[in-house]
């Protein structure tokens, strides 16, 4: 027996002239080396003038190949060199090097390696790594592949579509993305977050496809809200639900916190001031979201007090004993606090409207709520009932269409993690390209390899 294993190298128009041969590099790292020849045919003729061409010396090319036994390959592969015969044209070309990765010197199985790692969501700097290919040949390939399959592809019919910005870089630059809202896709980017990228966005889609939209989810972004408005009026815009109760919770419950903490601290009420200390996620909670914490924290208090408290043991890292009174201090805020328990519970009741599914009754139900959220005299709750009744119709659309923009938010955190994952791009349309790849990508299913 021996400890040869003999397989073919599938290398086309490739002979080896010697076997693989373990070397030493000059940096101290272990490498097969094989040479061969190529044997592809040579050119019929000049492909400028068409004369004769004939064999006008040979030169040698190295280039990198998969691993060998754990090992970094390199061929090296001999050609001929071919010039033509007329005196006038003299022109020059080389033998055809059919299994090589035209622009780079890989072949071409490795530069499907390549590719097959990165679809599988692989970063640059780890591929290179793991390959020992330069992270600007891994780039170059992988743009080139995103365009192939991005190109050209056609847009599927959407009904709804989001469109939101993003931060694109430092210094306050942003860019437009438009996502379908039942697949996810990404369907439009570009840098810049004005009316000009929306109007981009309708000649990029057509007359045609934009006939079959029936409603845009956004936040109350004027710019996006007036292109729509102008140039396709058929489009229902609808806002999302999610923004519009950050706002209220910004805008009203934070602020009138802040006010009430200032005017305290102003007066010398030492006792209001620290009763509204670090109550802002308390005013942003739901009553029974905190009662459920508090019977939590109060059943892991009971475990801890008998497995640790009650026999004198320390308590373990990671294990604290919580506190299970914040429902009760919400209790007494809002008690202390008449513009915060009015604005809590006008709150509970704007969440309740969008629950409604006639377009009728929702207008209704606004009206009578702006109505009585006025009677307050809360200057920030009237504040935000000025927005809503300009932005009236875009909520009592989602009666009639139920969207959000859950899946826009959704691709913006995907985004965040490509750039974090990369710490950040240079190159505007490869990160783009990106983008719209990963959108489409879908999870990935293990495949068993069972093949007997």
């Amino acid at each position: 027996m021996n400890d040869c294993i003999t397989i073919r190298h599938e290398l086309s128009c490739f002979s080896v002239t010697k076997e693989p041969e373990l070397v030493t590099s000059k940096t101290g790292k272990e490498i097969y080396v094989t040479r061969g020849i190529s044997t592809a045919p040579g050119p019929s003729g000049c492909p400028v003038c068409g004369s004769a061409m004939h064999r006008h010396g040979k030169r040698e090319m190295k280039m990198q190949d998969i691993d060998l036994l754990g090992h970094l390959h390199i061929i090296i592969v001999a050609y001929d060199r071919y010039c033509c015969s007329s005196e006038e044209c003299n022109h020059t070309q080389m033998q055809e090097i059919r299994f090589k990765e035209p622009g780079h010197f890989i072949t071409k199985r490795m530069g499907r390696r390549i590719r097959i790692r990165l679809n599988c969501g692989a970063g640059i700097s780890e591929t290179a790594r793991l390959l020992s290919v330069h992270p600007n040949i891994i780039r170059e390939i992988d743009k080139a592949n995103l365009k192939a399959m991005l190109d050209g592809r056609k847009t599927p019919i959407c009904e709804y579509i989001g469109i939101d910005e993003f931060k694109l870089h430092k210094g306050h630059r942003y860019a437009t993305v438009v996502t379908d809202l039942k697949s996810g896709h990404v369907l439009f980017l570009e840098a810049g977050k004005s009316k000009e990228q929306a109007y981009h966005f309708f000649s990029l889609m057509g007359d045609e496809w934009m006939r079959h939209v029936k409603a845009v989810a956004m936040d109350m972004n004027a710019q996006y809200d007036s292109a729509f408005r102008e140039r396709w009026p058929g489009i229902r815009i609808v806002y999302d639900h999610f923004h519009l109760v950050k706002m209220y919770n910004d805008t009203v419950l934070t602020a009138i916190r802040r006010r009430k903490q200032r005017e305290m601290l102003e007066n010398g009420n030492e006792e209001g001031y620290t009763l509204l200390k670090n109550s802002r996620y308390l005013l942003l909670s739901r009553m029974d979201t905190l009662r459920e914490m508090d019977r939590e924290a109060h059943e892991n208090n009971i475990r801890l007090h008998a497995l640790y408290l009650d026999k004198g043991k320390p308590l373990p890292p990671g294990e604290r004993i919580r506190s299970p009174y914040k429902e009760k201090r919400l209790s007494d805020i809002l008690a202390a606090n008449e513009d915060l328990s009015v604005c809590y519970l006008l709150l509970e009741q704007f969440s309740l409207a969008y629950d409604v599914k006639s377009i009728t009754k929702l207008y209704r139900g606004m009206k009578s709520w702006m109505k009585l959220a006025r009677q307050s005299g809360v200057p920030e709750l009237l504040s935000f009932c000025n927005t809503v009744e300009k932005h009236l119709m875009g909520i009592v659309y989602h009666a009639k269409f139920p969207i959000s923009s859950g899946k826009v938010e959704g691709v913006n955190n995907m985004i965040k993690t490509i750039r974090r994952k990369a710490y950040g791009y240079r190159d505007t349309e490869y990160f783009f390209l990106k983008i719209k790849f990963a959108s489409m990508r879908g999870p990935y299913k293990f495949k068993s390899h069972t093949f007997l």
